[in-house]
């Protein structure tokens, strides 16, 4: 197992009664792509309760990027794995849980020969999360806020809203995005250029590495990513809609823009 401990700023036992109840929550998150919370407890360092969690170790593992870079993973294998991750994400959002941090390095690959790939993904970082109430162990402090990760965040984190299950999907649009590539839809030099790409919403279509799986089609993943990228939180897709869709299940309906529908040729395929 692993023990994480959050030092610093949770004195109060209004503070640490919503961490064990967020710990609650998560332990009850059983999923074989989420690393598992044991338990949740604190203790005294003389000056203030110290929280800390009780976590399953991710060893030997890897960020699902660089695992990506490493394997040149193709779409087609991007696509299965990422399906992992959704259902994962799903699975959370199901228990009423927001992972509000998701980014490549809290998407762990750890090796499992028993499928064709032969790396699962974990998601971790999960002590973090946030619950569908909309809040978290420090809501409500003006210097902590609902921080998340520069080139990863959602319209909604940083027009200063409460994260929501569709902030998740944003990012999930982002590194699905990169997997398919190596590239990020919304390219930029600095923060507020990040946000003025993320507000155009216009990425382009990805240059997909590789082929896609029989089921799949170009128009129907860049209309998938353009769900999930999508600067109005309310037209983006829930995960298990993504999840299904990815898994060559297509009654949700997923129209293709007409700005990326222009684009979308055999060229696009390298």
């Amino acid at each position: 197992v692993a023990v994480q401990v959050r030092r610093g700023g949770f004195p109060s036992s209004s503070l640490v009664r919503r961490w064990q109840e967020v710990a609650r929550v998560l332990g009850r998150l059983r999923h074989p792509n989420i690393a598992q919370i044991f338990t949740f407890g604190t203790y005294d360092d003389g000056v203030e309760p110290v929280p800390f969690f009780v976590m399953e170790m991710v060893e030997s593992a890897r960020p699902i990027s660089r695992y990506a870079l490493e394997a040149r993973l193709g779409a087609r294998d991007a696509v299965t794995l990422f399906r992992r991750v959704c259902a994962a994400v799903a699975h959370g959002h199901q228990k009423g849980v927001i992972h509000r941090d998701l980014k490549p390095q809290n998407i762990q690959m750890i090796e499992d020969s028993s499928i064709r790939v032969r790396y699962q993904p974990k998601l971790i970082d999960m002590d973090y999360s946030i619950l569908v109430d909309r809040r978290a162990p420090w809501h409500g402090d003006p210097e902590r806020g609902y921080i998340g990760t520069p080139s990863y965040l959602s319209p909604e984190h940083f027009e200063g809203r409460i994260p929501e299950p569709a902030s998740d999907i944003f990012t999930c649009g982002i590194i699905l995005y990169e997997l398919l590539s190596h590239g990020h839809p919304f390219p930029s030099s600095s923060d507020e250029d990040y946000k003025a790409e993320v507000r155009r919403n216009a990425p382009p279509p990805p240059r997909l590495l590789g082929s896609l799986p029989v089921e799949h089609s170009t128009k129907l993943l860049a209309s998938i990513l353009q769900r999930c990228l999508s600067a109005d939180a309310t037209k983006r897709p829930t995960a298990i809609e993504v999840a299904r869709a990815l898994n060559g299940q297509f009654s949700v309906a997923m129209s293709t823009p007409p700005h990326i529908q222009k684009h979308l040729t055999k060229k696009t395929i390298e």
